[in-house]
């Protein structure tokens, strides 16, 4: 008779088996399959946990199958869970009778972090938003760090969010940080190949979260790369429009040298370095005002300020400026249109700006 334990072993072949995602991934003619276990890897656990979210998540099952065997690939590479530490995003490709689905593997927040932390460089690491009215202060030095942070009364508030920081903590308790602004923020989204305003878009569902990942990443990117981190840039090389890491304070992109635990580099009189005039950080009210006062020309001749579109033209030119970033991404000029127009659509979601009147169509 069977012992116990192999009955237990082949449960999840048939429970995988009996969904569709399941006999793709598992089936006898699958690639992934044989590489998998060729690799000593859990292919038919990684196949329930994607099955486990396409239940919650069915545009997975839309996806072009090629790109859902590319996504188990991109786990596998990544080691990192389905659904826990890694997102599936359904994100569409090209126009009309060419319109597909494909299936992207976005890390979250709990995944770069694990990222992070498996580097071995740093033992810790955590993210935290910044909103208005929360007593903060980052300083540069002697290394970038936060100095204080005391929640206020718009603390969790989104539409009150200014800024994002990602702290690592090093061997001995010395931390380093960086932080985001929320114009960087919203300049990541908006180079985001998905429809960051969908209902199910990780950016609608769980906004706090994404923001809190986007510094996460940038904390991944700023410390010694091993394999997983090399993956992961590998992985999104292909997921996105333009690099998603902005430029940062040469300050706050570096990373301890070999042998040092995070601690500060002495630095001996008669060798300061004049600090740069630093221009005050813009309110979010003029932030929006800049946004607002973007202009967009259209093929009639019409010029218009953001702050006079409505939002369902909106959105539409947000996912017509993403389908030319595709093509140039080099763009600095659609690149900053996109942000303002995903700045303004973010305001007005929260309340803090109004939609304008109707008016005739252009």
């Amino acid at each position: 008779p069977e012992n116990k334990l192999s009955v237990q072993t082949r449960q999840p072949v048939a429970l995988a088996l009996k969904d569709p995602i399941g006999q793709l991934i598992l089936g006898n003619q699958s690639e992934f399959l044989a590489i998998a276990r060729a690799a000593n890897l859990p292919a038919e656990s990684m196949a329930l946990e994607l099955i486990s979210v396409a239940r919650k998540k069915p545009s997975i099952r839309k996806c072009e199958p090629d790109s859902i065997l590319t996504f188990m690939f991109d786990a596998a590479k990544l080691g990192l869970m389905i659904g826990v530490e890694l997102d599936p995003v359904p994100v569409g490709h090209g126009k009309g009778n060419n319109r597909v689905t494909r299936l992207e593997a976005w890390p979250n927040y709990k995944g770069y972090r694990t990222l992070a932390i498996g580097s071995g460089v740093i033992r810790d690491a955590f993210s935290q938003v910044v909103f208005e009215g929360d007593n903060y202060e980052f300083s540069l030095t002697p290394v970038p760090h936060v100095a204080k942070h005391i929640p206020g009364p718009n603390f969790g508030k989104m539409k009150h969010a200014i800024e994002v920081y990602a702290t690592g903590v090093y061997p001995g308790g010395r931390t380093r940080s960086i932080r985001l602004t929320r114009d960087q923020v919203m300049a990541l989204r908006a180079r985001n190949r998905g429809d960051t305003t969908a209902n199910d878009s990780p950016w609608v569902q769980h906004e706090e979260a994404m923001w809190q990942a986007k510094a996460m990443k940038v904390l991944a990117k700023s410390i010694p790369q091993n394999k997983r981190l090399r993956a992961l840039q590998e992985v999104e090389a292909r997921y996105e429009v333009v690099s998603e890491t902005p430029a940062l304070p040469p300050a706050e992109a570096t990373h301890p040298a070999e042998g040092d635990e995070g601690g500060d580099t002495p630095v001996l009189p008669g060798q300061e370095e004049p600090q740069p005039e630093t221009k005050p950080e813009p309110t979010p009210e003029q932030k929006l005002r800049a946004a607002h006062s973007v202009a967009i020309k259209f093929r009639s001749g019409h010029v218009r300020m953001l702050s006079e579109i409505r939002n369902g033209q909106l959105e539409k030119l947000l996912q017509a400026y993403r389908d030319r970033l595709q093509e140039d991404s080099d763009n600095d000029e659609l690149v900053h249109q996109a942000s303002a127009i995903a700045y303004v659509l973010d305001a007005r979601k929260d309340g803090r700006s109004p939609e304008p009147a109707a008016q005739p169509e252009v």
